[in-house]
């Protein structure tokens, strides 16, 4: 009985210890699903500073900006600034998605895109290349208090780069 109790009293110790090994906390947007376009999302986001990633698990540069996640979650942690994953991954790879984000262990916000939040995302930002619009992840996003600051923010892989944009809008 005692060795159970001591567990008990030893397993919250070593879910902060799990949480610090990961950078932070991993969380889903609440009613992600439903969440049509990147205005409403914005709604969600006020009162804060957000790096947003747009991202997909078939994306090889996508996966490769990951190399840098412990710098930037370090670094988001320590000048509160919220990191928010938005996967352009389709519903029938959502198990793959979830599986992908804890192996990789992304701590932060993730959500998956619905089609009307891809149609309008693409929207939003694609750009005009050779007189044709197009539209490429991975895509950076700076929000400060639901409004876009930086449309086209650095990479990950940027480093002090991206550290001093997003200083200079927190």
């Amino acid at each position: 009985m005692k060795k159970f109790c001591f567990l008990l009293l030893m397993l919250p110790l070593f879910v902060v210890a799990q949480k610090n090994a990961d950078h932070g906390a991993r969380t889903f947007v609440d009613n992600y699903q439903k969440i049509n376009t990147f205005e409403a999302l914005l709604k969600k986001l006020e009162g804060r500073t957000v790096y947003i990633d747009l991202w997909a698990t078939w994306c090889g540069p996508c996966v490769a900006e990951f190399a840098h996640k412990d710098a930037l979650h370090d670094f988001a942690a320590k000048n509160d600034i919220d990191l928010l994953y938005i996967s352009m991954d389709q519903d029938k790879d959502d198990h793959k998605w979830k599986k992908f984000i804890e192996r990789r262990e992304l701590s932060g916000m993730h959500m998956r895109v619905n089609k009307a939040l891809y149609t309008d995302i693409q929207k939003k930002f694609s750009q005009t290349v050779q007189g044709q619009r197009v539209f490429g992840i991975p895509y950076y996003i700076i929000v400060k208090d639901g409004e876009i600051v930086l449309k086209d923010a650095p990479r990950p892989s940027s480093g002090e780069l991206l550290f001093t944009e997003l200083i200079n809008y927190k």
